[in-house]
């Protein structure tokens, strides 16, 4: 699924997750209902519904 970041996130380090930026998400298989996408360092990084509208 793909993404797109529409509230500012307070997370250090993550500058390729600025609001407007879209992602592709990233699943773990036992929880499909959370939304991962990855930090500027490869880091799993869990969005909540309020800071992203789905694109794809």
């Amino acid at each position: 699924m793909k993404i797109k970041i529409i509230l500012p996130l307070c997370i250090e380090h993550d500058s390729n997750l600025t609001v407007g930026s879209e992602h592709e998400t990233i699943q773990d298989n036992d929880r499909d209902y959370e939304v991962w996408v990855l930090g500027d360092d490869k880091t799993p990084i869990k969005l909540y519904g309020r800071e992203y509208e789905v694109v794809e």
